[in-house]
């Protein structure tokens, strides 16, 4: 007997799950993570947050070959379709997962998912593009993502671009 027999069938499987099969379903899937099982995650929210978060933050969780890789790039996307101020913490830890590694699944699209979680990501992205003890590429990385929030929230604008335009000022290299 098939797991499901048609669409509908999709996410009743999924809702059946436990919080445990469900995120074991990041590390077995590979690029192939259903649409119905991130929208349960979605659904889920406020308690998939943490165990998203942790696998995002985790850097055995990017060093790992075959499908388990998937796990920490669908947590990552995960995190930002939740995509509130929640997610931050995941996302700054993707950030620096990514770029270390050299994943550009997400690290091209980081600046989007921050822009769509707006206010709420620009102080922690600030406070890593001014830490110098970041990688240039990594503090690069992060002002690009607030470049993405300035684009898409109109009241962080100014602020955003008057920190990049000071930062830039001081002629550190990015």
């Amino acid at each position: 007997m098939k797991e499901t027999s048609d669409v509908n069938d999709g996410p009743l499987l999924y809702s059946s799950m436990t919080d445990s099969d469900l995120l074991r379903l990041l590390e077995t899937e590979e690029d192939h993570l259903p649409r119905e099982a991130v929208d349960e995650f979605v659904r889920r929210g406020e308690r998939m947050i943490e165990p998203l978060t942790a696998r995002c933050r985790d850097e055995t969780a990017w060093q790992t070959d075959g499908n388990a890789f998937w796990a920490a790039v669908h947590a990552t996307f995960i995190l930002a379709t939740i995509g509130d101020e929640r997610a931050v913490t995941g996302l700054m830890g993707a950030l620096v997962q990514a770029e270390v590694r050299h994943v550009e699944w997400v690290t091209d699209t980081l600046p989007s998912m921050f822009g769509k979680i707006g206010a709420p990501a620009v102080e922690g992205l600030m406070s890593f593009v001014a830490d110098e003890k970041k990688s240039g590429l990594a503090r690069w990385l992060a002002a690009t993502c607030l470049c993405g929030v300035a684009v898409r929230n109109e009241a962080e604008r100014d602020r955003v671009l008057d920190f990049l335009r000071e930062v830039a000022g001081h002629g550190d290299d990015y």
